[in-house]
């Protein structure tokens, strides 16, 4: 059984496991990350140097959000400017 992650080189601590990789290596992007009562749906594609969403090379859903998550997707949390 192997000491370390194969991806990483850090030290597997959960000798239980029969894996190779460490579980920070195993873990998987969110899908929604809860804030408050409702969720914030992470962008998962590009990003500007500002951390801002971009798709095609165009900023996605600019604004801010009620969350001050840059990276939120949810429409619900955009604050609209009159």
């Amino acid at each position: 059984m192997r000491s370390v992650c194969i991806i990483c080189g850090g030290a597997l601590t959960d000798k239980r496991r029969k894996d190779d990789a460490c579980a920070d290596c195993r873990m998987k992007p969110a899908k929604t990350v809860p804030f408050g009562d409702d969720v914030c749906i992470p962008w998962r594609g590009e990003f500007d140097d500002n951390d801002n969403p971009l798709k095609f090379g165009k900023p996605y859903l600019p604004g801010v959000r009620v969350c001050n998550h840059r990276d939120c997707c949810n429409p619900n949390h955009l604050i609209q400017y009159e």
